[in-house]
């Protein structure tokens, strides 16, 4: 807090400046009253937060603890409309008085035993008036026997368990996943009768195959027909075409001279057979007119014969 003022001829100006946000850290405790043999010591609240460093001394109650936004696990954001006192705390806290009354006070009670949880696991604040038996039962470490006098803290592990005569206490167990990994694989003995059975010496050892150096050519085979698919085309590729279409026309051209000679040859042949197989035919009234006026006294005349050639004829020219 900042206090300042101005004052002029006819006015007083007093400025206070009040932090809406402490950063003072406190240590919050429980008060717990313990019985006595014959009194119980109480506290003027339930809850005391005090800062050692500055001396500085709070008391909350129940719903002032509950008002608090808890941001972590162990830490408190309160929010605090109650007096912080300036307290030297250099002896018990029961000496320290608030506006001259005393913060503890004490008063008449029978001593009875109390067991209270604390706030951390498996830790608990008990209280015997004279002296108390329990026994302890844990998994790893089986049954224990314990004598408590007075008052004074217990803590036990995870799992165990506290009875006496009147009461059981069961403790937190945090249950948890355990993996383990291993690996280095155990290699079983040869115990089982079979292997003095079987023989195994002429099994040959299992070598992996690695295809990795042929898949590897056989990319860069596919690859290399791409580049030459998508490659242009050059003056020799130009030029080695045009060989090749010129001898292809050539043949084609040679090709059809020789067929036509040869049909040509045949043709010619043909026609010569032709002119040569010539027949002429007389008809039979005129050689009848030939004999009847030959002369009386005159032999006969010679019939035409016909002429057989050896030479096909292939047709005949009446």
């Amino acid at each position: 807090m900042k206090i300042s003022g101005d004052i002029g001829s006819s006015y007083l100006i007093i400025e206070v400046k009040i932090p809406l946000v402490n950063k003072e850290v406190f240590e919050l405790d429980k008060a717990i009253s313990l019985p006595q043999q014959s009194y119980i010591v109480e506290f003027i609240a339930p809850y005391i937060a005090f800062n050692l460093q500055k001396d500085l001394l709070l008391t909350l109650t129940e719903n002032d603890v509950q008002g608090c936004v808890h941001t972590h696990t162990n830490k408190l954001l309160c929010s605090i409309d109650k007096p912080i006192y300036e307290l030297q705390i250099t002896q018990s806290i029961c000496n320290l008085s608030i506006h001259n009354k005393t913060i503890c006070s004490a008063r008449e009670e029978p001593c009875h035993e109390r067991w209270i949880k604390l706030h951390h696991d498996n830790r608990w604040l008990f209280s015997c008036c004279g002296k108390c038996s329990v026994r302890i039962f844990c998994a790893d470490t089986g049954m224990t026997m314990k004598s408590l006098t007075g008052n004074g803290l217990l803590q036990i592990g995870q799992g165990c368990t506290i009875k006496s005569d009147t009461f059981s206490i069961l403790g937190h167990n945090n249950y948890l996943s355990h993996v383990k990994v291993q690996k280095d694989f155990q290699i079983l003995s040869d115990t089982s009768i079979l292997n003095s059975i079987l023989n195994f010496s002429g099994v040959g050892q299992f070598v992996p195959e690695d295809h990795e150096d042929e898949w590897r050519r056989m990319k860069t085979q596919i690859t290399n027909l791409k580049d030459q698919e998508n490659a242009p085309l050059t003056i020799h590729d130009v030029h080695q075409y045009s060989v090749i279409y010129i001898i292809l026309g050539l043949i084609i051209v040679v090709g059809c001279v020789y067929l036509v000679i040869r049909w040509r040859r045949n043709k010619g042949a043909v026609n010569m057979a032709t002119a040569s197989t010539t027949a002429i035919s007389i008809p039979m009234a005129a050689v009848a007119s030939c004999a009847g006026d030959r002369a009386p006294g005159t032999p006969p005349r010679t019939r035409p014969r016909s002429v057989r050639l050896d030479i096909p004829v292939t047709s005949v020219v009446q």
